[in-house]
């Protein structure tokens, strides 16, 4: 690996940062997006108990059906919290919310 590093040209390694850089801001925004239609629509499950018509006995409640996702719940109420305060409060679309991060989502809408 050492002598990798030393044949490496400068442009190689620039491209290569490039690169990288472009796919986390790609890895952000589909994160965001996704995140945000999942919270649309599990809000839209759970306030109309859409869960239960699937199968009432194993999901009683809410977060049972969450359970089954293979999602923490924690971060399902953080994305449905983030659903509410963005785009039901604050109007924006969730294409609009791609060019900000998760963590700074997080961070404004604590000062919300």
């Amino acid at each position: 690996m050492k002598k990798m590093i030393k044949t490496t040209k400068i442009i190689d390694v620039t491209y290569l940062d490039e690169n990288i850089r472009n796919l986390v801001e790609v890895y952000s925004k589909t994160r965001i997006k996704v995140g945000l239609t999942l919270a649309e629509k599990l809000k839209y499950i759970e306030n109309n108990n859409l869960y239960k018509r699937l199968d009432e006995q194993s999901y009683p409640k809410f977060k049972n059906y969450t359970d089954s996702l293979g999602i923490p719940y924690r971060t399902i109420r953080e994305l449905m919290g983030l659903y509410d305060a963005f785009v039901l409060t604050g109007k924006y679309t969730i294409d609009e919310l791609t060019e900000v991060s998760y963590h700074k989502l997080k961070v404004i809408k604590t000062h919300l």
